[in-house]
């Protein structure tokens, strides 16, 4: 289980809004590959 810090978690719904058409369902997108473009991990 991956744990993010709130700064994190702000900067990963900027990049689901800025790079994904998943709408309502951004859970559908892998954490791993989010984090990554987010530079996260």
């Amino acid at each position: 289980m991956r744990v993010f810090t709130p700064e994190q978690v702000e900067i990963l719904r900027k990049v689901l809004r800025e790079k994904t058409r998943l709408g309502p369902k951004p859970e559908l997108v892998g954490l791993e590959e989010l984090a990554g473009r987010a530079a996260c991990s």
